[in-house]
């Protein structure tokens, strides 16, 4: 999937705005949904890649990422980029931003401050949840590990009072300075310093619970509030609840992403449904009164008019699922399918013959554009 051009996948530009790339997610969905699609392994591999363009493409981050790479972030390689293999030949170079942000932090004299307080990394987490959980909303409890400060040396790194060092390299700053030649000049970069990792000092002694870091892995849990109406794609925020900061930064965030798991009687789009409902030919030819089901709740009666054709659709009003954060319902879309049977008695034979002499003409004509008369004709053709 790496060289995979997730826009093709989707059907989109470039150019799609996120309602574009929502949208076309979701038709991906009705195109390869089990009921539709006739090939329902390739329908399986065809919505895995849709799976894996939209997670990127609908993700912020991940998307400029992979609009300015060519590749997830992740992926094998990614970071290279074009015929001169990105910026990784320059030294490490990010790209023009960070050669442009080095040259601006040295033209001052001095390294910019690393201490500054830093906002801690958010943390995202996938959910999934059924149809019925997103038509009436839900909670779930889940569980995820963050970094949090270590009680034993209470984020000193060591416990020991000669623990702790000065960097000889950075003098205890932390960074340095790299001479880079560019070709058509040398440029200074700063970076992390090598010996010490940016900390600005060397642990001869480090904590034994945390092993020198400060930190240690925590299983936390929290209480998600998953909205009724909810879609897949749908991200919920949980303030505070990520990794910690540094420096007295705040703590990151918990984003859980919504996974609709899909229903093997539904078709979602948006807030409406499809549903495909099976019908004799005497309920179609006659007409019924048929139960429909529902997401939630006991079947509803729809009725159904005498000579009703296969692949008929009719709409049920206010039926389907919530708006996500909305104030109305959906529709839900009922497309109906007369069922031919594959075994007559002699008795049901006999009057369908008696049917179809009682007006062949009728029958023959009709046959063509799908009427009644030519349904039960193909009928008797067939036996």
């Amino acid at each position: 999937m790496a060289q995979e051009d997730y826009y093709s996948i989707l059907g989109i530009g470039s150019d799609a705005s996120e309602q574009d790339i929502k949208q076309a997610y979701r038709r991906m969905v009705k195109k390869y949904h089990p009921d539709v699609a006739e090939d329902k392994e390739k329908a399986q591999e065809e919505m895995t890649k849709v799976n894996e363009a939209y997670g990127v493409l609908s993700d912020p981050d991940k998307k400029a990422y992979y609009d300015t790479y060519g590749q997830a972030p992740g992926a094998s390689g990614a970071g290279g980029g074009g015929g001169f293999g990105g910026f990784g030949g320059f030294g490490g170079f990010g790209g023009f931003g960070d050669l442009f942000e080095n040259f601006m932090n040295m033209s001052g004299g001095g390294m910019r401050n690393e201490r500054q307080p830093r906002r801690g990394r958010d943390i995202r987490l996938e959910v999934s949840i059924s149809l019925q959980e997103a038509y009436t909303g839900c909670k779930r409890t889940v569980e995820y590990a963050v970094h949090e400060r270590c009680l034993t040396c209470k984020g000193k790194l060591t416990t020991e009072p000669d623990g702790v060092e000065t960097c000889s390299t950075c003098n205890g700053n932390g960074r340095v300075q790299k001479h880079i030649n560019i070709g058509f000049g040398t440029i200074a970069q700063v970076i992390d310093c090598p010996d010490c990792s940016g900390l600005g000092k060397k642990i001869k002694k480090p904590c034994a619970d945390c092993k020198g870091t400060g930190y240690v892995e925590t299983k936390k849990h929290v209480e998600v509030n998953i909205p009724a109406g909810i879609e897949t794609g749908n991200g919920l925020r949980i303030p505070d609840a990520g990794e910690p900061g540094s420096n007295g930064g705040p703590r990151g965030d918990v984003i859980v992403m919504l996974v609709v798991e899909d229903d093997k009687r539904f078709v979602r789009e948006g807030a409406d449904l499809l549903y495909k409902k099976d019908i004799t030919f005497t309920e179609a030819a006659l007409g019924a009164s048929v139960p429909v089901e529902q997401v939630v709740g006991e079947p509803q009666k729809l009725r159904i008019p005498a000579g009703t054709q296969s692949g008929t659709t009719f709409r049920i009003k206010g039926k389907g699922m919530p708006e996500f954060r909305g104030s109305r319902f959906g529709d839900l879309h009922v497309v109906v399918q007369v069922i031919v049977p594959t075994k007559l008695n002699s008795k049901q034979k006999k009057l369908l013959e008696e049917f179809a002499e009682a007006g062949p003409q009728e029958a023959k004509k009709n046959k063509s554009r799908g009427g009644l008369a030519g349904f039960i004709d193909g009928i008797l053709e067939k036996l």
